[in-house]
């Protein structure tokens, strides 16, 4: 079975052949100075990842110049943060899976998405969510394939604390307003987003989890998205998924 496709950490070194890429627990210290965002170990892992990074680099950096000088690595950690959030609000989760099944059944493959126009609007989202009052904090464990995991050595899963928030009438009109007034859902192509057509090649019909995105435009035609799955019992088991189970030959 072929991995998950692997979520950015975005203070790791960019350079896909270096030993540090993608690490959890890593953090380059060379930063690109014209996108503030890529990050490198060394002049020699930036030099090696330039054919690559140059596309995007000035794309991130005149993107960062039209929101107020915010450098899209603040905004990734917004959007990380934003999907966090909406897995702590389980009235709410229990409704975009409702959202979700009801397209899965129909044929369709696509993601439950949050777009936003501005670096401010994902800001502001965040803020509204912060706001909502904490009933409770409950562990929540990961997928094993997600960057976030960590266990002991022993090999027993670590859990996080997600705090659990409630989406009261005081805050209700604010929530619907910069959060789920931005939600749909999106269907795309391999060509389009790669990495959002292998996860959802992952989680096939499998009803305990759905994927999320939030996704930010950028300068142009580009956009950055950041991925993730909700699973239907808060954390993840698995019994789950993220893909259905192999059927027995009989």
């Amino acid at each position: 079975m072929a991995p998950l496709p692997p979520s950015k950490n975005i203070k790791s070194c960019y350079n896909p052949k270096c030993q540090y890429y993608n690490r959890v627990s890593a953090k380059a210290p060379l930063k690109c100075g014209r996108c503030k965002t890529a990050h490198y170990c060394d002049k020699d892992c930036q030099k090696a990842h330039w054919s690559y990074h140059k596309e995007f680099c000035q794309v991130w950096a005149d993107s960062a110049k039209n929101n107020g000088e915010i450098p899209v690595i603040a905004v990734k950690k917004k959007m990380t943060q934003l999907i966090w959030l909406i897995r702590g609000i389980p009235e709410y989760t229990r409704d975009l899976f409702r959202e979700f099944l009801h397209w899965q059944r129909q044929g369709r493959r696509g993601c439950i998405e949050f777009y936003f126009e501005k670096f401010e609007d994902v800001f502001e989202a965040v803020r509204v969510l912060e706001a909502l009052p904490i009933v409770d904090r409950k562990d929540f464990y990961p997928n094993p394939l997600a960057p976030t995991y960590t266990e002991k050595p022993d090999k027993t899963p670590i859990a996080q604390k997600l705090p659990i928030r409630t989406v009261t009438d005081e805050h209700e009109e604010a929530f619907v307003r910069e959060v789920d007034n931005r939600m749909t859902f999106c269907e795309s192509t391999s060509e389009a987003r790669p990495n959002m057509m292998k996860c959802l090649e992952l989680l096939g019909d499998n009803e305990n989890m759905f994927l999320i995105s939030v996704t930010v435009k950028l300068q142009g035609t580009y956009s950055t998205h950041m991925f993730d799955f909700i699973y239907k019992r808060l954390s993840w088991y698995p019994e789950d998924g993220p893909w259905p189970p192999k059927k027995q030959d009989k």
